[in-house]
């Protein structure tokens, strides 16, 4: 009965809570949380990262996402796809996307605004549930219920830094997990981000330091700040590492091979009260990148790679 109410708690709190996955590279992969930056850089690319979040621990969170995007310079604009699958225990949720967007000059920098939509499945899986006792009050079919979901998001940078605020979960559909319906009914709660970063080139050294924050906000839970810094080698092979507010302090490496490969790894050590029961968390990350050339007539704003590429 231990597991079973470790595992109620979980589903609950997936469901009525923090409902998307966190991500501790969310530096390297924007457009995971943000659609305005689908195809921002001038670049077919391609991104897929695998999360293991509480090693060790039962049940523990997996998470793979991957995405897809390009520029459409022509139009100033970007377009893209996402796919996100992640399992908690016995839930489990997929979702897929489509996100476009369009950049104009604004204040001597490149503001973007962009849109996506797409679906999420979740389900439950009853039958792998675990019970030293069955009740029969518990269900015995796998649940699963397939609703349409969105998100928004702006992004704007200056040469050397850079500003975006997004919301997942535009579009809050009731996830009817249960056979009977309630006034409770479980929704898709809105997550709100705002990230900021910028680019430090010191003085004749090939060496770039880079700061990044992100704020995470999700109605009915405390909000969450992630702070840190990278630095690297001729945007070659870097490290750097960052402070999750209640959560864990992360390390991070990457490295870079002709601008078209990368591939990078974070491991995070817990520090909040679950430290004593689980372990902790492995990312990785693998980024393919095709570059383009700009049209002629498009003047770069954006003469600095920062730490997302």
């Amino acid at each position: 009965m231990f597991w079973l109410y470790i595992t109620l708690i979980v589903i609950v709190f997936n469901v009525k809570a923090q409902q998307l996955p966190l991500y501790a590279n969310y530096a390297f992969s924007t457009y995971g949380h943000n659609p305005a930056f689908a195809g921002h850089n001038r670049r077919v690319e391609g991104i897929l990262t695998h999360r293991n979040h509480l090693a060790g621990f039962p049940g523990a969170p997996t998470t793979q996402l991957f995405t897809a995007s390009m520029p459409i310079q022509k139009y100033y604009m970007g377009t893209g796809i996402k796919v996100i699958h992640d399992r908690i225990g016995i839930t489990r949720s997929t979702s897929f996307s489509c996100a476009s967007n369009y950049t104009i000059t604004f204040a001597d920098g490149k503001l973007t605004a962009g849109l996506e939509l797409g679906f999420q499945q979740y389900g439950i899986d009853w039958d792998k549930l675990e019970l030293n006792n069955p009740d029969n009050a518990l269900p015995n079919t796998n649940t699963n219920v397939i609703v349409p979901n969105g998100g928004f998001g702006l992004f704007y940078d200056k040469r050397t830094w850079y500003v975006g605020y997004s919301v997942l979960n535009l579009i809050r559909s009731k996830l009817n997990l249960n056979e009977t319906s309630s006034q409770d009914e479980a929704r898709l709660k809105r997550h709100n981000y705002i990230q900021a970063g910028m680019a430090i080139e010191l003085k004749n050294s090939p060496v770039v330091i880079e700061p990044h924050t992100l704020i995470k906000y999700v109605v009915n839970a405390p909000p969450q700040v992630d702070i840190g810094g990278f630095a690297s080698f001729k945007r070659i092979i870097g490290g750097g590492m960052a402070f999750r507010s209640g959560d864990a302090i992360y390390f991070t490496m990457k490295y870079q091979y002709q601008r078209m490969l990368s591939v990078g790894y974070n491991y995070g050590i817990r520090v909040n009260s679950l430290a004593r029961y689980s372990g902790n968390s492995h990312e990785f990350m693998i980024s393919y990148f095709y570059p383009l050339m700009p049209p002629p007539s498009k003047v770069d704003t954006n003469p600095i790679w920062f730490i997302r590429n």
